[in-house]
Order: structure tokens, then sequence, then C-alpha cells
């Protein structure tokens, strides 16, 4: 990314990073106050252009921070103390990483001259390790050394998030918060980068050589304006599509050419589809088919006879059990603009538009009334299936399901429908139990005109049940959905009935903590209290449980 600098007068550190937020049109920090990033926290609340909202740790501010990364499709700031700070947001880190969200970590550290010598909290290489702890998690990690490179380090970091649609981590010691410079810059867009003509002509020679085409969309289709260029080029030819658990969300399920998500939490049709239907061609887009995705790479996906077209940012490991016929490396945007511009070289796949909307005609035909039903450890007052059914009747189309860890997600991604584009979040690819609960708190600050809902479990709630109190802190009306079986449910699938005894919980008054932190609580035990107890939550902090 190319960039300028200007001299401006001089301030410090801290200011100076609080005018580069403004710069990138950063609204929103999360974070945990700390000593180490006092000058920060002054200098943020010098300006009345950036909202920050404080957490009750690390760890949920930094799922706030993806959430709201993920919600908005733009990069996210969260903010830390080095240290025990930045170990505790290591694992949101990786979460971030593995889904693609775009957040930028930045922690603070003892003054440089301080590092190695057995100071409070010491982020340094001899101490706490930060940077070596974030290099491990994720691609971009970096130390600032001097004040004149603080914001060579900020643009850096800035351009790694962008380039490989990840996060990154910035280390700022205390000393060159405080210090003075005489330094800003002026910032230039990031361009898209270009892509291989030749490997552009092999995917259209294949699209042009076959007829029954899928679509398969992963997480990795990060923007609004990715979605939208891939329900052209599916309507333009007639190509259906499934999403993955981590894509679900991405692209209306009302959609006429979208069946569905597949895999872990997938419905019936969408997996009778991908795995037993005799398809031509996988045009594969922005995953890379995990364990989860592919109920533990089933073979069938790989059928003898088709052809794997893969578009992604990251390369096929040798390792792969599904190796591509074809792979693009590009961006989903950068591809689909590609492929939407190619249409005078893709006249044979218009041809051959009739015959996959008849095909599609006889996929949704086929698609079955009820959903196979999906047996959880439990049986409570309200099972899950009629818990989520229940919310899809009683709230307005535009809601946002987050869906946390545990059996409720996966029941979530099978019998909730996603009626509006980026109304459906989940950590696909690691999660971690909690997430939700933090995560729906970004999401709903960055919608504030639609009802997050974040369904989530008791298990859930001992993890990180106190970021509740956040929501209350600022007034966030989130609308909580506690599935209170008393029990770690998923795991207990694994486990023979006589060791049930190790997944089960004892029960907690969620109401009554739902009140001592300010927050409505109302208690259902019968489906009648639930469907009553939705509509007045609607927009109005709530926990039901």
């Amino acid at each position: 990314m190319r960039m300028t600098t200007e001299r401006l007068p001089t301030h410090n550190g801290a200011s100076l990073v609080v005018e580069w937020l403004q710069q990138r049109q950063i609204r929103l920090v999360f974070l945990v106050p700390g000593g180490q990033i006092a000058a920060l926290l002054d200098a943020l609340a010098s300006t009345d252009q950036i909202q920050v909202i404080v957490a009750n740790h690390e760890l949920g501010a930094a799922y706030m921070a993806d959430g709201y990364a993920r919600a908005t499709k733009k990069i996210a700031v969260c903010i830390s103390i080095g240290g025990p700070g930045a170990s505790n947001m290591l694992t949101a880190a990786i979460t971030a990483r593995m889904d693609n969200s775009r957040v930028l970590f930045i922690t603070g550290n003892v003054p440089v001259d301080l590092q190695g010598i057995g100071a409070f909290q010491d982020g340094g290489s001899s101490a706490c390790r930060d940077s070596a702890l974030f290099s491990a998690a994720l691609q971009h990690t970096a130390n600032v050394t001097t004040a004149e490179e603080l914001i060579t380090q900020l643009n850096q970091a800035w351009d790694a998030i962008l380039l490989h649609t990840a996060p990154a981590h910035l280390s700022i010691p205390k000393n060159i918060l405080a210090q003075h410079s005489a330094f800003s810059c002026v910032i230039s867009d990031q361009p898209h980068p270009d892509i291989s003509a030749a490997k552009l002509h092999k995917v259209i020679a294949a699209l042009n050589k076959v007829k029954k085409i899928l679509i398969v969309v992963g997480q990795r289709l990060y923007t609004q304006e990715s979605a939208q260029l891939l329900m052209l080029l599916a309507e333009t030819y007639a190509l259906p599509m499934v999403t993955t658990l981590g894509a679900k969300g991405v692209i209306a399920e009302t959609f006429p050419f979208n069946l569905g998500n597949f895999g872990y939490g997938g419905n019936t049709c969408a997996d009778a589809i991908v795995f037993t239907e005799k398809i031509d061609l996988l045009l594969i887009l922005g995953t890379d088919l995990n364990e989860r995705d592919t109920l533990g790479w089933d073979k069938r996906l790989n059928a003898p006879g088709r052809v794997l077209v893969r578009i992604d940012t990251v390369s096929t490991p040798a390792s792969h059990p599904y190796q591509p016929d074809i792979e693009f490396i590009t961006d989903s945007f950068s591809a689909l603009v590609a492929l939407i511009n190619a249409d005078k070289i893709l006249q044979p796949l218009s041809d051959s538009a009739a015959y996959r909307m008849d095909w599609l005609n006889t996929l949704t035909a086929n698609k079955p009334v009820k959903e196979t039903p999906i047996v959880s450890f439990s049986n409570p007052a309200i099972p899950l299936i009629s818990l989520i059914q229940t919310l899809q009747q009683r709230l307005p189309d535009d809601s946002i399901l987050v869906a946390d860890a545990g059996m409720h997600r996966k029941l979530s991604g099978r019998y909730w429908q996603v009626k509006q584009s980026n109304t459906f979040f989940n950590p696909a690819t690691t999660a971690p139990m909690g997430w939700g609960l933090a995560a729906a708190i970004g999401i709903q600050l960055a919608n504030k005109q639609q009802q997050v809902v974040a369904i989530t479990g008791d298990g859930c709630m001992r993890m990180h049940g106190m970021e509740l109190a956040t929501a209350a802190r600022y007034q966030i009306p989130v609308l909580f959905i506690i599935c209170n079986n008393a029990a770690y449910a998923a795991t207990a699938s694994y486990l023979q009935p006589k060791n049930y005894s190790m997944v089960q919980l004892p029960t907690i008054d969620w109401v009554g903590f739902a009140a001592a932190i300010g927050i409505n609580g109302i208690k259902v035990d019968r489906q009648s209290d639930l469907e009553l107890a939705i509509k007045p939550a609607i927009l109005i902090m709530t926990l039901i449980a």
C-alpha cells in the first residue's frame, strides 16, 4: 500500500494512534483498561468520534470485536495491556484467523528500556513473549520499537489484514504511546490484486464443458459485494449453490439458487445433493473443505468423474484429501468480477442454463417437507428444535441469529432459515464456548435497528456470561436465549451413558443472574411461555432461560 507522510504539530504516540484510527474510519473500539495503555485511554477519551466499549475480560472484548468485524465486513479494533491481557485474547485471535475475520489487536507493553530486566507484566521476548504467542496464532504480528516507526507499523498491520482477510497484532510500548512525534500519514485505498489470466481461462473452459455444476460457498466469500456478484452469476447461468456452515448467512436462503448449508448442521436436501447427486463439476469458492464441512472428509464429495475447481486465497495442502483439478489462487471478489465480465466466452455455459434450471427444479421438488431430527442429549421442557422454530416464527425476518458453541449451533444450522443476507453468525471452525455471548454484543452494535439473538447454553454462560454485564452497561439490546439443559450436551454424544455425570452441570438461576446485572430476565418452562416472551423482548435487553 502506498502512502505519504507529512509534518504535523507534535503530539504523543497515543494521540497519533487515535488520529490514525479516525482516518481509517474506525468508530468503535473494544478494550479492557490497564496501566500500559493509559495514554491511549486518555487519547480515546478526548475524541467524540470513537466509541469505547469496556468489556469485563480481554477475551470477551476480543470476541466482541470479532463479531463487529463479521457484521460490518470491516476491520474492528481490540485493545488491551500486554502480558496477561495479550494472552487472554489469543483464543479470539485464533478464532478470527480461522474464520477470516478482520480484527486489529493492539496490546501495550512496558517501556522499551525496561524490557528484559524483570519489569512488571513485561510482554517482551524474555518475559511473557506476547509477539511469540501472536506470531504462532496469526500471520502478522509486530513490535513497535521507536516512535518514528509507529505509523508505518500500523499501516503494515492494516495492509496485512486486508491482504489476507485475517487478523493482525501490534505491540506498542508505554513509552512510545507517551512520546511526542511529528508525523502522520495520508492513506491510499487498498487495490485488489491482479489475477492470472491463464488460470481464469482454465476455469472458464471447465465451466463451458459441463452441465451439472454446483457452487460450494465458503466463509472467505467475505464481502456483501462478493455475495451480490455471486447471486448475479447464479441467476445469469442458473447455477445452484450450497454453503458451508461458516458461510451460512452470506446469501439469503430464500434466494432460489441457494439450497442451504451442508455438512455439520447441514440440511437434508443440501447434504443429499453434495454427497449423492451426480454432479459434473463443483465450483468451490472461499473454503478449504474442512472436516466438519464435509462430514469427516466424506469420499463421496470427490466422487469419480467430478471435476473440482477451487477459487480461494490460499492453496490446498498437498496432504488434503480433496485435491482440486483446477486451483485459482485469488480473492473471491476479483474472480467473480472476472467471471461476470467473461460473458462473451461463457456462451456454452449460458446455453446449458435451461438444463440446469430443470435440474434445480427437480432438486427442490424432492426436498423433504420435514428435516431429519438431530438427537440431543437431554430432553428439556422445550426441545431445541421447537425453540429454534419458535424463534423463527416470532422474530422479524431481518433478525440476526448468533449461534454459540454447542448442540444449539448444530440445530440452528439445520432448522434456522436465513431470510436476509448477513443475518446468521457462528464460530464455524473452532467453536469456542461463549463466543456467541460476546460476539452478539459486537454484532448488535453494528446493526442497531435489527434484533440480534444470541442462542447459547448454560455451559457457555459459565465461561463468558459476565459479558452480559457489558450489554447492560451500554444498554445493548441483545436477546439472550439460554438453552438450560444442565449439561455439556454436545460432548455427551461421545460418552457411554454411565459416564454422563462427567458432562452434567449443576443448575444456576440465570434469570436471577440477569436481574443482578441489570438485564430483564424471563423464565420459560412451557412452549406457550416462550411464544409469549419473545415479542415483548424485541430490541429490549432480555435474557430468556
